[in-house]
């Protein structure tokens, strides 16, 4: 047992819907596997159940896989239509049997939520309680979703289950085994790398503005469009920058090609080309209706970018006016997206300010520090 050689590095199981790109080159979504070849090092070996594509890789993924990686491709599940629905079905007994596999061959076992094998790792806690388990739920933990993945984790999550739950935002009614932990995504030298950058920044004139995300509902990304479409925007501002999704048929940039800003659209890229587009951008807008903490925030913040964020208590618990860190929308809509950006101009001489509270604050997401949470709750 791990409790009687401790200088064995525990086996950890890693239960997820994560995208495997297929292939002779494996490519795994970037974001997340970052974040895996972290923590890679406090683990003997790791099994990792994902979505397993056989598709063509998007550039926001990478073959940078640690050593003591084993990945386990099942097929992916999830989406609304009735074929969907009965796939997801049939998945279900192959997810139970390999997340079953996973358990008995691991010591602890992290499960990322909001998901189904997720939720089916929730279940089989139950069965095996002696494990050690971690789970990770990515999504708003305190509001509603029309997602019911997500509304199923977080109320399996909320009741007394086996192992703690990582969240980026606890509230004083949650349960002690709910614990707030900031959602990594820099290496201490990427921060300190990154806040050099974001020193020298001035917010004079010249001014760019940037979106990262996806091309999705509720995302406030339409409402954005639509603003540029339709609107003159302040001549402080300068450039925007797009990226975080497809283009698809073009539709979208025509919709702004008579805008009178210079507008960018990058699709989706990898972190090294996204860290160009921070380095340069004095702003991130983020109008969502609703997030947990989204880690573009963290990663804008470590370059000096003040973030435009909407009134939810998942973010604002980390950025916001009252601390000095962030500009706030009054609401989610055009005329609020339109007014709020017309109106930054007026506040030039506050900047400076704000982002260098933003760098400062921007060195509780690193790596090295979700590793010593990790230990502390699961390996020491």
């Amino acid at each position: 047992k791990l409790e009687k050689d401790i200088n064995r590095k525990p086996i950890l199981g890693i239960i997820s819907d994560t995208s495997f790109y297929l292939g002779t080159d494996i490519r795994i979504f970037e974001p997340v596997l970052r974040e895996v070849s972290a923590f890679s090092s406090l683990f003997s070996k790791i099994y990792w159940l994902g979505y397993g594509h056989n598709k063509k890789y998007p550039d926001n993924s990478t073959n940078e896989l640690p050593n003591n990686l084993i990945l386990i491709p099942v097929s992916p599940s999830g989406g609304s239509n009735l074929f969907e629905k009965i796939k997801t079905l049939l998945n279900l007994p192959i997810y139970f049997y390999n997340i079953i596999s996973i358990i008995m061959k691991s010591e602890i076992i992290h499960s990322r939520g909001p998901s189904i094998p997720s939720i089916i790792t929730i279940f089989i806690s139950f069965i095996f309680p002696q494990k050690k388990y971690w789970h990770k739920y990515a999504g708003n933990w305190k509001m509603g979703s029309t997602t019911t993945s997500y509304r199923l984790n977080r109320f399996l999550f909320s009741l007394k289950i086996p192992g703690k739950v990582f969240v980026s935002h606890k509230s004083a009614d949650d349960p002690n085994h709910i614990i707030q932990i900031e959602n990594p995504c820099l290496t201490e030298k990427e921060y300190k790398e990154n806040s050099k950058i974001g020193g020298i920044k001035f917010f004079d004139n010249d001014i760019h503005l940037c979106y990262v995300g996806r091309f999705d509902d509720g995302k406030g990304i339409h409402e954005l469009i639509e603003v540029l479409n339709r609107n003159k925007i302040d001549k402080y501002i300068s450039t925007f920058h797009f990226a975080g999704f497809d283009l698809d048929d073009g539709e979208i940039s025509k919709k702004v090609k008579d805008s009178n800003l210079q507008i960018f659209f990058h699709g989706l890229i990898n972190r090294r080309k996204l860290n160009k587009i921070y380095s340069k951008a004095h702003f991130i807008i983020l109008p969502s209706a609703s997030e947990g903490f989204p880690k573009v925030l963290a990663e804008a913040a470590s370059f000096g970018c003040i973030p435009i964020i909407p009134k939810i208590d998942s973010i604002l618990i980390h950025m916001s006016e009252l601390n000095n860190n962030a500009i706030e929308l009054k609401s989610t809509g055009e005329r609020s997206i339109l007014e709020t950006i017309n109106s930054l101009p007026n506040r030039k001489n506050i900047y400076l300010e704000i982002s260098n509270n933003l760098r400062n604050y921007s060195e509780l997401f690193t790596y090295e520090k979700f590793n010593r949470k990790i230990e502390e709750h699961f390996i020491a």
